[in-house]
């Protein structure tokens, strides 16, 4: 009978060893899938935050329309033609250099 529980505790043993390699396996795997999620979770914060980048200047030009101080230009049309253009160079001007840095 020995015999049979030394082979036992042999059959255990080599049970508890694959058991310890496919918890570090999967510990691994989880690593790994976590890693993969936080990269894609860092690409889409990248765009949110470019997006948020451009409309920040057009918020300050518009909020400057919207304020009751006189200023030129703000009480004609020509005013809010030229703060259109603004807008448009502005943006513009911010996505040719996030594409040129490879941020969009």
């Amino acid at each position: 009978t020995r015999e049979y529980f030394r082979d036992v505790y042999d059959h255990m043993i080599q049970t508890l060893d694959r058991l310890d390699t496919l918890r570090e396996v999967s510990a691994g795997l989880m690593e790994v899938y976590l890693t993969v999620v936080s990269n894609s979770l860092n690409e889409v914060m990248k765009t949110l935050t470019v997006i948020a980048t451009i409309i920040l200047p057009l918020g300050l030009i518009a909020s400057a329309y919207g304020m009751n101080v006189a200023f030129p230009g703000k009480e004609d049309f020509s005013g809010f033609i030229v703060s259109l253009v603004l807008m448009g160079i502005v943006v513009v001007v911010m996505v040719m250099f996030f594409r040129r840095r490879k941020w969009l």
